[in-house]
């Protein structure tokens, strides 16, 4: 003789059901007891980092869009958490961040009661080159026929080499540093 007891997701619970069979022949009669321990199995939710793409490149200088899409089965409670190369810097599904100039591995961490899905990206923060004006100073006046000495310090945070151009107006004059 057999039986098939089945549970179902809101049946399940961690404490074990007490199965029983009852056998008799009409005179005499025993009952075997089982305890089955039935786990709720939870299925990890699906998370893709929509934004930034892995790879991508983006500027120093804004707000980058930090997005998840995450799938739950389970429709249950999550909660989330952004890092930036290990440190955190948020605790929603979609959030903005400013990234420093370099190289960042950009995290989120999905918590879903029986366990953490983590996915990354890398990306890389491109800083602004920043000029500094050496020659000829402010308020320098000049005659006509003067030769003008021209000279700048440019620093690029994240070391990107640079190129220079000079110009006057929309004339090209040097395109040299």
């Amino acid at each position: 003789a057999s039986f098939t007891f089945k549970t179902d997701r809101s049946s399940s619970r961690m404490l074990p059901y007490k199965i029983s069979v009852d056998v008799s022949d009409g005179q005499f009669s025993m009952t075997h007891t089982w305890n089955v321990p039935v786990f709720d199995m939870v299925e990890a939710p699906n998370v893709t980092i929509t934004s930034p793409k892995d790879g991508a490149v983006v500027s120093d200088q804004v707000l980058t869009a930090l997005r998840a899409d995450v799938y739950d089965p389970q429709h249950g409670n999550l909660a989330y958490t952004w890092k930036d190369n290990g440190k955190t810097v948020g605790n929603l599904r979609t959030m903005n961040w400013k990234f420093s100039a370099g190289w960042h591995n950009v995290s989120i961490h999905v918590f879903f009661g029986a366990g953490t899905v983590v996915v990354n990206v890398t990306i890389f923060s491109n800083s602004q080159p920043t000029i500094t004006i050496t020659e000829p100073g402010d308020q320098s006046s000049y005659k006509t026929t003067d030769k003008i000495r021209f000279s700048a310090q440019v620093f690029d945070l994240d070391g990107d080499p640079v190129t220079f151009e000079w110009r006057e107006g929309t004339k090209v004059l040097s395109r040299s540093g």
